[in-house]
Formats: structure tokens, sequence, C-alpha cells
């Protein structure tokens, strides 16, 4: 069986719904072997050092990094990916809520494929974060949508999209691929090799651009055309700009 690594950058408002998502770990058909998280102040007065201990008490699976200072989505993942030491690590954001069959998928989908790099689509629109797994619709393995034949088209500075030739054909639309850039999942040598850009001028765009950076490296990524994730925007840096 695969080893996964969930790694999650947070701000100190999000650590409620956090909790929420890893409360709903126990649900899931699949468990990630282990969870680390890189925690910064920024909007609360409270003590993170107590906070993670409750939060470790809590999930023996959890590794929290506290960081004494406000830090961005780039340079907390990079503080978490030093922990790493499963086959596959996934990068999860911290107020979002994901699919019990999560890592069933990227298991079988591994097993099958031995890709280098999966992404997702995800459902536009959602306005209202829930923690009700019942919002996700069981996923047969044997009839997961993927598409595994991509490619990148640079369309400005540091825009790049995502496109597949049997997406357009299947769907009868040139439009590039509804992928969440945000939720990636890499074979560990690649964040162990690589690193996110950092700082206020990144934070907004580092994990598209690890992505695009990551793809045109080592290409061999697919694509799974379902919703694993329950996303609603929050709009939240983690750096104070």
């Amino acid at each position: 069986m695969l080893t996964f690594t969930i790694c999650i950058p947070c701000v100190d408002k999000h650590i409620e719904e956090m909790e929420k998502t890893l409360d709903s770990i126990q649900h899931y058909t699949l468990k990630p072997n282990k969870v680390i998280v890189s925690i910064s102040p920024r909007y609360l007065n409270i003590n993170l050092h107590d906070e993670v201990k409750r939060l470790e008490q809590k999930f023996p699976f959890l590794k929290c990094l506290v960081q004494d200072k406000p830090t961005g989505i780039g340079e907390n993942l990079n503080h978490t990916f030093k922990y790493v030491d499963t086959d596959y690590v996934t990068i999860w954001g911290a107020d979002d809520f994901f699919h019990p069959q999560y890592f069933e998928i990227l298991n079988n989908i591994i097993e099958k494929h031995d890709p280098y790099i999966i992404t997702h689509s995800f459902k536009k629109g959602i306005q209202e974060r829930t923690t009700d797994l019942n919002v996700f619709e069981k996923i047969n393995l044997e009839n997961i949508k993927i598409y595994n034949n991509l490619f990148l088209i640079h369309e400005g500075e540091d825009i790049y999209r995502f496109f597949s030739q049997k997406w357009m054909k299947d769907y009868k639309t040139n439009t590039y691929i509804s992928m969440h850039h945000g939720m990636q999942t890499f074979k560990t040598h690649i964040i162990k090799e690589n690193k996110y850009k950092e700082g206020p001028k990144y934070d907004w765009k580092s994990d598209t651009l690890f992505l695009n950076e990551a793809f045109k490296k080592y290409g061999n990524m697919i694509f799974i055309d379902e919703n694993l994730v329950h996303y609603v925007a929050s709009n939240t840096n983690s750096v104070i700009h």
C-alpha cells in the first residue's frame, strides 16, 4: 500500500476549520499516514503553541510547525516538506473540506498509472463551507474520469493553462481544464528537489507556479475530472502585504 502525507499551510483564523477537516479523516475509506501543518499568526491573539499541543494530542497523525511571524503559502509549505517521508505528498488548503474517498482514489490511480503529479477538479460557485461528507457523491473507482495527455500553453507573464485534446473532444469546447491549482499531489522526490517561491510577490500564485514548473520538469501528470474538494474561496493570504 502506498503512503501519503498531507501538507497544509495555515493562518491562525483557519485553525478551527482545519480541525473539522482533520476530524473528517476518521471517515475516509483510506487514511493518510501523516498530516503536517505550518501555522502562522496574523489575525488572532492566541497562543499558537497551546493550540498545537491540543491538536497534536487529539490527532496522533498530526505534526504542527509554529511560525513566529506571518509567513506565506510558499514558506509554510517549504517548512513542512522537510518532514515528509512518505511515497507521495498532497497539498491541501486549511479551510477546505475533502472527499472521503480522496486517498482511495489517489492510491487506485497511482497503482494503475504511476504518475509523478496528480491534480483534480472542483465545483465552482460554492459560497458556504460545509463539513457534511454527504455533499460528495460516491465515486466508482473503475469509472473515474482522468486525463493524462496534458500540455501547457503560455498566455502571458506567469500565466500558463493546462489543456487536453481529449478534454476538448469530450466536452466539445476549446476551454482549458477546470483544475484546482492549489490541490496537488506529487511524488515526494519532487518536493525534496524543488521549493515553492516565497514572499508577498508570489503568495497568491506560488502553488500554480510550482505546479507548472514541476510539470515542465517532470511531466507524467494525471488530472482527475472529479469533484474531490468542497472549496470556498477565502481570499486570504498569510502574508501581510
